[in-house]
């Protein structure tokens, strides 16, 4: 019996020197661990609260792209209405020359016509004189004409002959005297008409001369209202490149604090997730990539930026089948002004793939994928040119070349 209450009262004396010792140790790694795990828990926090402040610099940079889009778009309307008031004013001084070569023919023509007037009036003042002349002889001399017109005719036949013959005369000089006056009021007429002519080109003259300074008032209204978009257009760009410089900032910002808490991981024996392997699949069927990983220019600020991914495009792209490029888990399904509707899909090992423009969501956060499923749809949903595929790829954070994950 005493053996046994010695054996009792070791047991407890072991007991009181293990929990002396070894629990204090014991609560010291579970209260670090606790610790570890709060402030690894914190970091995710803020890198959360970052990528939404992200997420809202997308949309302001999408915003502003479709801002300089739609004042570019005003440009190139007022650059076109430039060109066709260049084209009308063109026209309008090519009429002008046809009408002022018009004049100088209606000019020569006026005065050839007061040539023939003068000619004509020259003549008829000749006429005139023989006629008034010989009317004078018929009346003055007539008796004595007559009357050695009598004498000296062979009979009243010949003398009814001659007095004929003088009348005639007479009228033949009359008609040439009415046909000069005739000849001479139709030159005249010709002469007004061609008067009128010429006023109502003059006139014509003056209307277009003031559509063309009507023109070129709309010209250098539309110089300034170019001008005026391309300081709009200048200061959207350099609100674009602040959003752009900031949101970079805060993706360093993103990438340093992932390395702490992968490192911290690291510190609290809690390893991610490894890399589950294999090379990336091809995400669409087509293979046009039509912009590259590397510095491009932007198609809507036109300045030089960094592309952080490839965009894949092709005939018929749109709505094709989006692949899953590696066996992994849905990060992201959701819509933002950038990228529009995409996917981010996590193959651990820090690794991540995203999937931007899509025109359909397929999948949610949180589900599984095999490599090849389909997990959206092709599009062209926020600032996109056309239907294609935006695809990154990043590891721990930091984004890298796509082309370096196929074979």
């Amino acid at each position: 019996m005493n053996g046994k209450i010695t054996n009792f009262k070791k047991i407890i004396i072991l007991t009181l020197i293990f929990s002396m010792t070894v629990s204090p140790t014991l609560l010291f790694q579970k209260s670090v661990s606790v610790e570890a795990s709060t402030t690894i828990q914190q970091d995710k926090n803020a890198v959360a609260d970052m990528n939404k402040q992200i997420a809202l610099k997308q949309q302001q940079i999408a915003q502003t792209e479709k801002e300089i889009m739609a004042l570019r778009n005003d440009q190139a309307s007022y650059a076109t209405l430039k060109t066709k008031l260049d084209e009308k004013i063109s026209l309008i001084e090519e009429s002008i020359e046809m009408y002022d070569e018009m004049l100088t023919l209606h000019d020569e023509e006026i005065r050839e016509l007061e040539k023939e007037i003068e000619d004509a009036q020259t003549k008829y003042d000749a006429m005139y004189e023989i006629f008034l002349e010989m009317l004078r002889i018929s009346y003055e001399e007539g008796n004595a004409n007559y009357l050695e017109m009598i004498i000296n005719s062979e009979n009243l036949t010949d003398f009814l002959s001659r007095l004929d013959i003088i009348f005639d005369l007479v009228e033949y000089n009359k008609n040439i005297l009415d046909d000069l006056r005739k000849s001479k009021d139709d030159n005249m007429r010709k002469i007004l008409a061609y008067d009128s002519a010429m006023a109502d080109n003059l006139n014509y003259q003056e209307q277009q001369r003031e559509k063309i300074e009507d023109a070129r008032n709309e010209k250098r209204e539309a110089d300034k209202a170019i001008a005026a978009l391309a300081r709009d257009i200048e200061q959207k760009i350099k609100t674009h490149e602040l959003i752009t410089r900031d949101m970079n900032n805060t993706q360093a910002e993103i990438q340093r604090r992932l390395k702490e808490i992968q490192e911290k991981e690291r510190d609290a024996q809690t390893a991610p997730r490894e890399y589950v392997g294999g090379v990336l699949l091809w995400p669409v069927d087509s293979r046009r990539v039509s912009s590259p990983y590397g510095t491009r220019t932007h198609p809507f600020t036109g300045r030089s930026e960094f592309h952080y991914g490839i965009d894949i495009s092709g005939p018929g792209i749109n709505g094709a089948n989006i692949y899953a490029a590696n066996d992994g888990t849905v990060l992201m399904a959701t819509y933002n002004s950038g990228y529009g509707n995409y996917v981010v899909l996590e193959h651990g090992g820090g690794m991540t793939t995203l999937y931007a423009h899509c025109s359909s969501l397929l999948v949610k956060v949180g589900d599984s994928v095999k490599r090849g499923d389909v997990i959206a749809k092709v599009g062209s949903t926020g600032v996109s040119t056309g239907p294609h595929i935006h695809f990154e790829v990043a590891e721990n954070g930091a984004r890298k070349n796509p082309m370096n994950y196929f074979n």
